[in-house]
């Protein structure tokens, strides 16, 4: 195990490498694969809300558990999803500093709904989510994975469930 620790004991700590590379909501990269992890970095990765990361595990070294999602399908869903919460927070911003009366009767009028109908994120979305239910549907590697996960449920959940 990586840095001493135990399949019993699954919190990160310093020193641990990435097992791949850890990018945020909006696809920016955090940390390449096989960085070494710091104090820092963990207590910074919390702070964002991570609650785990992939490690790399002398247990699981070449084992590589492909993506069902590809990279191209993930980074087109999160700049759609980035680009929406864009849209409603500047829908919202107009109420900062109102007072709750204000800002009732300002939802109360239609037009805050409104333009939040216009934004449609339903629709907005339906294409990112046909992709990945394609690629989810038609991935050889769900059989794989499940496999793995049957024969031996350590080696399928050690790459992922690194606690922070």
């Amino acid at each position: 195990m990586n840095a001493g620790a135990t399949s019993d004991d699954r919190r990160l700590r310093t020193g641990f490498r990435t097992g791949k590379d850890l990018t945020s909501d909006r696809g920016n990269l955090l940390l390449a694969k096989g960085s070494a992890l710091s104090a820092r970095q963990l207590e910074s990765l919390l702070e964002k809300g991570y609650s785990s990361v992939t490690i790399d595990d002398p247990d699981t070294e070449g084992i590589e558990i492909p993506d069902v999602v590809s990279d191209s399908v993930k980074a087109a869903t999160r700049a759609k999803l980035s680009s929406t919460f864009d849209m409603f927070t500047d829908v919202s911003t107009t109420f900062v500093g109102e007072d709750p009366k204000t800002i009732d009767k300002a939802l109360d009028s239609g037009e805050v709904q409104r333009t939040a109908e216009a934004i449609d994120p339903v629709e907005r979305h339906r294409g990112e989510v046909e992709a990945m239910l394609d690629e989810i549907l038609t991935a050889d590697t769900l059989y794989g994975l499940n496999a793995i996960m049957i024969h031996d449920g350590y080696s399928f959940s050690t790459r992922s469930t690194w606690r922070l």
